[in-house]
């Protein structure tokens, strides 16, 4: 790549930029099959920060280098310069004695190793060859300038078919690694605006729980002292149960938000989810008696699975609860577990664990069934109103179901019961293996 008796050197700056080592490295490789592929001593490569054109990168002799690193000038001048250029194609060409006042800023130009040949067609010093790097809707991104061609003449037609299509191919590149490089950052910053949602989402939770401790601790002391039959002792009672709504909302409120953080720590080990089941249908069952539903469970047992018991039981309570919660009184709830086999119908096959929650109860309108699982949705139909809920359990549940890899779908009808299905891969490998 170097020319006899020149010492070559090569620079990439561009700190305003904050260029990420891959745009680093895509501007290098630009530089060098220039300088290698094309015919010309030197490269530089400057990028629009804002309304400037920054250089970025240089390859060339060390006096070009020296001179051109770093400099940054309004992008106003650059297009005073394209406005009287030539245009060929991407590129646009300034032949000497077009003066514009960005004449020695922008790109390599009157340095003092250019030795003129005396030919019609020879280079001049002044002369500027610059392909614009664009984005898919047009916008100017960068430039690629070029000189000192080694010929010491002006480009023919073949080798500006060849600096073309090489401009054509680094704009690619280039865009390519910027776009990635915003995205990246946008991802970064939302992660952080994520992380600050969720951690202003657990705080109020922890008030809204602590203020409901404490007023029903207040109210369990000031029943104490009211007779059963006092009209107060009534509405104590109701505020008790305000105050127990509260606590689940803030316990709903604080379990969403420990689910949704990117960076917490899960708890995986192999779990019986028939136990599990079992376990979760167990501690709903005085729920169930007090609406006088029945609950029944149809278990097959053991069924292993790698995953988190605490938020596979978190997930099976709310949808066990939400049945109970919206079947009439006499109504019937229905727990179900089977595994099913693969495709070829071995046990070696891939096997799912297939949930099933059905209940007989006021059902959902086809309508809402797209959204039953959004957190806060309840529904439109009136009856849902009238039944204590927080709107959480369902986004719950299909939150601790995607973690799991497991899919969950609902099937309704009003009037006549909701069904729940949740199916969990059986054989999922150990991330920690």
């Amino acid at each position: 790549m170097d020319e006899p008796g020149v010492l070559m050197s090569w620079w990439v700056g561009g700190a305003d930029l904050q260029l990420n080592p891959a745009v680093r490295r895509t501007v290098r490789l630009i530089a060098e099959g220039v300088v290698e592929f094309v015919g010309f001593r030197v490269a530089v490569i400057s990028l629009v920060d804002d309304e400037h054109l920054q250089v970025v990168a240089i390859l060339g002799p060390e006096e070009a280098v020296r001179r051109l690193s770093g400099i940054r000038i309004p992008l106003a001048e650059l297009y005073d310069e394209l406005d009287a250029a030539e245009s060929w194609g991407s590129l646009r060409f300034l032949p000497a004695g077009d003066d514009a006042a960005s004449a020695t800023r922008i790109g390599p130009q009157r340095l003092d190793l250019f030795v003129p040949v005396r030919v019609a067609d020879a280079w001049q010093p002044a002369d500027r060859l610059r392909g614009l790097l664009r984005d898919d809707r047009g916008r100017l991104r960068g430039v690629l300038s070029v000189d000192l061609p080694v010929d010491g003449l002006r480009p023919g037609a073949p080798q500006l078919q060849t600096l073309e299509a090489y401009v054509r191919l680094a704009e690619r590149a280039l865009v390519t690694e910027l776009e990635r490089g915003v995205i990246e950052i946008q991802v970064a910053r939302d992660h952080v605006v994520a992380a600050d949602r969720l951690e202003l989402v657990s705080a109020l939770a922890r008030v809204l729980r602590g203020a409901g401790d404490a007023i029903g601790d207040s109210v369990d002391a000031v029943r104490a002292l009211v007779p059963a039959t006092d009209d107060s002792g009534a509405a104590l009672d109701l505020l008790r149960r305000a105050v127990d709504r509260v606590r689940r909302v803030a316990d709903s409120v604080t379990t969403l938000a420990r689910l949704e953080e990117p960076q917490r720590a899960r708890r995986l080990s192999r779990v019986d989810l028939a136990t599990v089941v079992r376990e979760a249908v167990t501690l709903l069952l005085p729920v169930a008696q007090h609406q006088q539903v029945r609950v029944h469970t149809r278990l097959r047992g053991p069924v292993w699975l790698l995953g988190d018991p605490e938020d596979l039981h978190q997930m099976v309570s709310n949808l066990v609860s939400n049945a109970i919660k919206y079947s009439d009184a006499d109504g019937r709830v229905t727990v179900g577990l089977a595994v099913r086999e693969g495709p070829d119908g071995t046990a070696d096959g891939a096997r799912t664990a297939v949930l099933t929650v059905e209940d007989e109860g006021i059902g959902i309108p086809e309508a809402d069934l797209g959204r039953v699982f959004e957190e806060l949705y309840r529904g439109t139909l009136p009856e849902v109103g009238a039944r204590q809920g927080t709107g959480l359990g369902l986004a719950i549940a299909r939150r601790v179901a995607t973690e799991h890899g497991a899919q969950i779908r609902v099937d309704s009808e009003v009037g006549r019961g909701t069904t729940f299905v949740v199916e969990l891969p059986l054989d999922r490998p150990d991330p920690a293996a």
